[in-house]
């Protein structure tokens, strides 16, 4: 599952998370970025598991 990351829910959803959990740092203006983000976007809704990406 991809969540959008943000300053209100980062604690909630990374410090006091009880598995594992992926962050992915994302700048608008950041080609490399761009590039790798459709990558990120179909691998985190197809893998199954407990896991969760989450970019932000």
């Amino acid at each position: 599952m991809i969540e959008i990351l943000n300053e209100g829910n980062f604690d909630e959803k990374v410090l006091q998370s009880s598995g594992n959990v992926l962050v992915e740092f994302f700048a608008t203006w950041c080609p490399h970025c761009h590039l790798v983000d459709a990558h990120h976007q179909r691998g985190g809704r197809s893998r199954p598991g407990p896991g969760r990406g989450l970019p932000g």
